[in-house]
């Protein structure tokens, strides 16, 4: 009995870690799209709806530090 919860411990462990690990890969993609549609958006003219998407991603962005988007909300804001 032991050997079989020790077993599904690890079994569970291991799924964590790939649900860990494919949720920071989702976060990334979303967080890219986020600020390329308001890149775009920017680029197009269309500023409240770029600070939109880029609000959106800004909970994704900083866990990581992503310069980009601080640079890109400094374009917005300059106009």
């Amino acid at each position: 009995m032991l050997v079989t919860n020790i077993s599904t411990f690890i079994v569970l462990t291991q799924i964590s870690r790939i649900f860990v690990i494919a949720s920071g890969a989702i976060a990334q993609v979303l967080r890219l799209h986020l600020v390329t549609f308001g890149a775009v958006n920017n680029d197009l003219g269309q500023k409240q709806k770029a600070l939109d998407y880029i609000n959106q991603a800004l909970p994704l962005l900083h866990p990581v530090g992503d310069r980009f988007c601080a640079n890109l909300l400094v374009k917005i804001c300059r106009g």
